[in-house]
C-alpha cells in the first residue's frame, strides 16, 4: 500500500498526541508495504 507524505504526517501527529495523553516518549515511524521508511518522529527526553 502507497502512503502519502500527507497520511504519513496525519499518523505521526496522532501518535505525538497519544504520546503525550499517556506520558510517554516515543519514537515514530511510518512505513509502506514494502517496508520503506515515509516518515520519522523522535521525541527529545525533556530535562
Amino acid at each position: 500500500m502507497h502512503v502519502s507524505f500527507e497520511q504519513a504526517q496525519k499518523i505521526i501527529d496522532a501518535a505525538l498526541k497519544k504520546s503525550q495523553e499517556t506520558d510517554t516518549q516515543m519514537c515514530i515511524a511510518v512505513v509502506d508495504s514494502g517496508a520503506s521508511l515515509k516518515a520519522f518522529a523522535r521525541m527529545n527526553n525533556p530535562g
